[in-house]
């Protein structure tokens, strides 16, 4: 997995280089005096005054080469959250898709080298989004293999939903994917893991940054069966999990809306699906905030 997060950042720098070498207008002043800073922060040995010179150089004229350079030297000092905002304003320096996404792919790096797989995750996927990339969506497989199957804890869920994201585009929902397990064929929380996710849920959805929000339960099956049965299995998992929280949480309803769909194998995460890991990575259901 490592070694193709590395790859991942090497995608990424390699758009900076690009950027770099594209013909400047005639510059301003302070443009002129900006790229003066940033040449000094590339000399630079010391990370600390290489921060310092970019964001200077920001300062003066803010463009996307100095932002994202500036995100990347904040990741080497371990400064994540500073270097998510610094990827972010890189994003807002440009209107070109290519560009955007490579910023979102540094924050999904960022994330997950602190561990945190879900809003990794989230921001690969919105990466491929904006430009799709055979390499990104091989790691986001990758990931998602990796948690099949996992108990997701409430501080994860409730921080998944509640975060907007490092991202321009305001259209995409906060969600994500748990993996509540059913036993084959039945629609029933009866499994004790099943109930202790759900739980994990629900106490998740009391967060208070959530109150007066609607949320949205989606069943997802694998490709096993008959299409229509599979569509008719994952709407009938997606109630059963609103009607546990429901009767687990009685103050859920008068907190937030719960509404309920099921898309069946219409929306595989891994497709074609040839193991078992496969199949159990698309038996999942979805919460998303709307």
């Amino acid at each position: 997995m490592k070694k193709m997060y590395f790859t991942l950042m090497g995608l990424a720098v390699s758009v900076l280089c690009w950027v770099a070498v594209v013909p400047p207008a005639v510059a301003s002043e302070g443009c002129r005096h900006a790229k003066q800073l940033y040449d000094q922060a590339m000399d630079h040995s010391d990370n600390l005054e290489k921060i310092r010179l970019l964001e200077k150089s920001a300062d003066f004229c803010p463009e996307f080469k100095t932002y994202f350079t500036l995100g990347k030297v904040l990741e080497k000092e371990k400064r994540y959250e500073e270097a998510r905002m610094a990827y972010k304003d890189a994003q807002l320096t440009t209107d070109e898709e290519r560009l955007q996404a490579n910023a979102l792919i540094m924050i999904g790096g960022s994330y997950e080298a602190q561990k945190a797989m879900q809003p990794a995750i989230r921001h690969y996927r919105l990466a491929q989004m904006l430009h799709e990339n055979p390499n990104v969506e091989a790691h986001l497989q990758e990931l998602v293999l990796s948690l099949a199957g996992g108990f997701v804890p409430q501080d994860e869920i409730a921080r998944a939903l509640t975060e907007r994201g490092f991202f321009v585009q305001s259209t995409a929902s906060p969600k994500i994917d748990l993996y509540i397990n059913f036993d084959l064929g039945s629609h029933s929380l009866s499994k004790h893991d099943a109930q202790q996710q759900a739980g994990a849920l629900g106490r998740a959805l009391m967060d208070e940054n959530l109150k007066g929000r609607h949320v949205h339960i989606v069943g997802h099956t694998d490709s096993q069966g008959d299409a229509s049965y599979n569509m008719s299995l994952s709407m009938k998992r997606a109630e059963s999990v609103k009607r546990f929280l429901i009767e687990q949480f009685p103050s859920l309803t008068s907190h937030l809306s719960l509404t309920t769909q099921g898309k069946g194998e219409t929306c595989l995460l891994i497709s074609p699906e040839t193991t078992e890991r496969h199949y159990a990575a698309n038996r999942r259901v979805e919460v998303m905030v709307q």
